[in-house]
């Protein structure tokens, strides 16, 4: 069992000021509070097959006039491993989505096939991949589908180097006001490598893509978005003794959407410190 809890205050949204305008937040800053609870279980049926069970809750708590959302559903998948090495295995995950005015409530089905590869202890894949059925209550639109998948992959070709990628396709409400959910297909990495005794190299970067699609049927629908966003983060660390290390990163970060208001980049440059005891 996890639990993820976050309160955060006056946060600053990362958008352009005619987009913070349009979401009714003027000053760029709204209160957040998030709620990841999870609860899974394995049963081995088999000394090859076993069966993984999950219950999951995600709460999203903004400030007025951004919209929340809760999302409670669960999972079975059936695995088999082959090998010790590699599994496979199908599931289905149901949820059931609550989201505020004007957002419709929506009901969610996923039927999804599950692959894990880990060949020795340099590397590991696992991959699950599969179809959303969304439904939206009244007055809601037809029946929405499309892939979804989440994939992890971790290498570590030596001591000193690792490599992980992540990648993933899922549907989430949007937070303004506009009754319209988003598909996010997102592709992540990170390379960390010791480069001599004292000193750390890691290199973050990523690519996200956004599509808006309508939750409601209207005479003239709202206008849908898309959005192109990218990062890139070298960062160094160097351990002074056993119990302090400093380091300092550059941040970029860039967005290009459908429309210009959603442009835009920013440059961050950072230091730090961590003091062990």
């Amino acid at each position: 069992m996890s639990e993820d809890i976050a309160i955060r205050r006056n946060i600053v949204l990362a958008a352009t000021s005619g987009e913070r305008s349009a979401l009714g937040t003027m000053t760029g800053r709204t209160d957040l509070n998030t709620f990841h609870t999870r609860l899974s279980a394995n049963y081995n049926i088999t000394p090859s097959d076993f069966l993984f069970s999950e219950l999951k809750s995600n709460i999203i708590d903004y400030a007025a006039p951004l919209i929340d959302s809760e999302l409670f559903g669960g999972a079975v998948y059936l695995n088999h491993g082959f090998t010790s090495q590699f599994v496979l295995g199908a599931g289905v995950e149901l949820g059931h989505n609550t989201v505020d005015f004007p957002t419709p409530d929506q009901r969610i089905v996923q039927a999804n096939a599950h692959l894990n590869f880990t060949p020795n202890n340099k590397f590991s894949i696992d991959i699950i991949a599969g179809e959303e059925f969304r439904t939206f209550e009244n007055p809601g639109r037809d029946r929405y589908e499309t892939p979804v998948f989440a994939v992890s992959l971790n290498w570590a070709p030596d001591k000193d180097v690792r490599v992980g990628l992540t990648a993933s396709r899922q549907i989430y409400n949007s937070a303004a006001a506009t009754a319209q959910d988003y598909v996010d297909t997102s592709l992540n990495g990170i390379l960390r490598e010791h480069i001599c005794e004292p000193l750390y190299f890691t290199l973050l970067g990523g690519y996200e893509h956004i599509e808006y699609f309508n939750t409601i049927d209207l005479p003239m629908p709202l206008m849908t978005l898309t959005n192109n966003f990218f990062y890139i983060q070298p960062a160094a660390d160097i351990v002074l003794t056993r119990w302090w290390i400093v380091g300092g990163d550059y941040l970029r970060r860039q967005n290009t959407g459908s429309i210009s208001i959603v442009d835009f980049q920013s440059n961050e440059f950072g230091v730090r410190t961590t003091i062990k005891f």
